[in-house]
């Protein structure tokens, strides 16, 4: 698919952000509704917005560094839509799904890994004082990952650990010290060796923070 296509695709996704009640879905996934925050469909990942609010804290007021925020919202946010559309569709409008998949033809996998891939561009092009210190700038190719494997048992999981996390049950808010601190080597590994050593709660702090 070419760029343009892409951008056509994600103007038409604009277009349908409103007919997502996400007081309504986030009440129906995680038992409670979250405040408005950066992005449309941030609740299906804190790491984001997160993310999304550091660079917008952190970059200065040029005109390059506010486009440059403005394409990663606008593409994490399109991206989340994707991800609704194709995983979480039996808690959505059946009328919009059904008009959505129209448009994406089958090709959810290959539009997620387009939109990934400029993401990835997009966090390059931060000044290293701000990409360095990123909270979570993997968390486009999580949600890759799991538009296109398409598994609906791995996105119950999802939900019932973010609704954990979102209810503040204790131990789980506890196991979850370490989300945010994956950086594609042993992060996560060594923030849960360094707070609960080893043993199950190691383990269940890996996964916690392996997923978020």
């Amino acid at each position: 698919m070419k760029t343009s296509e892409i951008n056509t695709l994600i103007f038409e996704f604009e277009k349908n952000y409103k007919m997502i009640d996400n007081s309504i879905l986030q009440q129906k996934l995680f038992n409670k509704k979250q405040k408005k925050g950066i992005l449309n469909f941030g609740y299906i990942c804190p790491g984001a917005v997160k993310t999304l609010n550091f660079i917008k804290k952190n970059i200065n007021r040029t005109d390059h560094q506010k486009t440059l925020f403005q394409k990663i919202k606008r593409l994490t946010d399109a991206l989340f839509f994707l991800e609704l559309i194709i995983l979480y569709k039996k808690y959505l409008d059946t009328s919009l799904v059904k008009n959505m998949n129209v448009l994406i033809d089958n090709k959810s996998c290959l539009i997620s890994k387009i939109m990934t891939d400029h993401l990835t561009k997009y966090f390059s092009r931060l000044p290293k004082k701000i990409s360095k210190y990123i909270p979570d700038n993997f968390y486009h190719l999580r949600h890759k990952t799991l538009i296109c494997s398409n598994d609906e048992k791995m996105v119950e999981e999802r939900i019932k650990m973010l609704r954990k996390i979102y209810e503040g049950y204790q131990n789980s808010k506890d196991l979850a010290i370490c989300n945010g601190r994956r950086d594609g080597v042993s992060g996560c590994r060594d923030c849960c060796r360094e707070n609960f050593g080893n043993g199950q709660d190691y383990n269940i702090c890996v996964n916690n923070c392996m997923r978020y």
